[in-house]
């Protein structure tokens, strides 16, 4: 978590390293030849590449006991942590020859050290209110692009535990600092939906501001929630729809289909359970908040008899029934394709003059 380190004096570590990556690093990592791809320069020597200093990024280091604090001048400065997160996600997140899965895997641990360098020197302010929305946005979106990858190339249970860790300190942040609240209502309904129909999380919006709580965003958030707690499906699923220009919190929402789609399908077998009766998919595929094919795979999964665009439901069926697969909802697909990766992630409507500072910053 954010620990202070600095024993001697009890106070946070101040960093001085203004790069992405400290030079120390770069000569180790260049030394032992473990660059990572996205790292090396171009026409390197395949056996013994160079590093490219423009795409050098400090890597995540484990804390162990009996290792030495870090030197500030291994310790990135505010400046430097921001200018890190929008190279990540304006260059690195926008490779079209690499598959997110590999691009996830690079920035998830870029952007844990982030939050390392962070936690060291106890930052607060508007540069880790800033970082960490990113970071955030970043965690959701990777959530729904890889809900569809084996464990073993995406594990959701951890990158949903780094989601509710940098959701809690960015929260807790606005509280400190309310002139930094600008995207606050975002990040309180995403909060919501996150952790749709948890009690906790309700509660966090009870008690927090009123301007907050009846904005329009934080109040869809909160009827979807309260819905999940009495089982109304039909209200979750006209909050999802009415988020159509927030994909990302749609992405939020989406993590919760498998449970509200297994809740509905139970209401549907024990109303329709019939040798003689049958459901058009149709009916079917607008309960569940899915597309004919996701149906045909569902159904296929649930051991469910398809024939003639209907659905026969029985009283043995689904009686072993844990859990549905996620998988992507045709809905949300086309609102991300309006989208480019940074628009989403960063927050921003000024890509190219982002880009221009970015420019700047890495050739300083």
């Amino acid at each position: 978590m954010y620990l202070n380190i600095d024993s001697d004096f009890g106070k946070p570590v101040v960093g001085t390293c203004c790069t992405m990556c400290p030079e120390e690093e770069i000569q180790m990592r260049e030394r032992e030849n473990i660059l990572h791809p996205f790292e090396v320069a171009p026409d390197h020597h395949p056996k013994r590449p160079k590093a490219d200093r423009h795409k050098m990024v400090k890597e995540y280091t484990r804390p162990s006991p009996g290792k030495e604090d870090p030197h500030p001048s291994q310790i990135r400065t505010p400046q430097a942590l921001v200018t890190t997160v929008n190279y990540l996600i304006n260059r690195v997140a926008t490779r079209e020859s690499h598959s997110w899965s590999e691009i996830y895997d690079f920035i998830f641990d870029r952007m844990r050290s982030v939050r390392q360098d962070m936690a060291v020197q106890d930052l607060e302010g508007k540069e880790a209110v800033e970082v960490l929305e990113k970071i955030v946005r970043f965690h959701v979106y990777s959530d729904y692009c890889l809900c569809m990858k084996p464990i073993s190339v995406f594990d959701p249970k951890i990158n949903n535990l780094h989601t509710q860790e940098c959701l809690k300190r960015l929260l807790n942040l606005y509280i400190c600092h309310p002139d930094l609240t600008q995207n606050r209502a975002e990040f309180e309904a995403l909060y919501l939906l996150f952790n749709l129909g948890d009690t906790d999380a309700l509660r966090h919006c009870l008690n927090s501001l009123t301007q907050i709580r009846h904005s329009q965003l934080v109040r869809k958030a909160y009827k979807a929630s309260r819905a999940m707690l009495l089982g109304n499906w039909v209200e979750i699923w006209k909050t999802f729809y009415s988020l159509q220009r927030y994909p990302l919190l749609q992405c939020a929402l989406h993590r919760h289909f498998p449970d509200i789609q297994r809740h509905v399908l139970h209401v549907m077998n024990r109303a329709n359970s019939s040798k003689v009766l049958s459901v058009p998919i149709q009916c079917i595929c607008h309960q569940l908040c899915i597309g004919e094919p996701e149906l045909e795979m569902l159904t296929s999964f649930l051991g469910l008899q398809l024939q003639h665009q209907h659905v026969t439901f029985s009283k043995t069926a689904l009686q072993h029934m844990t859990q549905i697969p996620r998988c992507h909802n045709a809905s949300i697909d086309k609102n991300l394709e309006k989208w480019t990766i940074p628009h989403l992630l960063l927050g921003t409507t000024d890509v190219d003059e982002l880009e221009r500072r970015l420019d700047s910053a890495l050739h300083l």
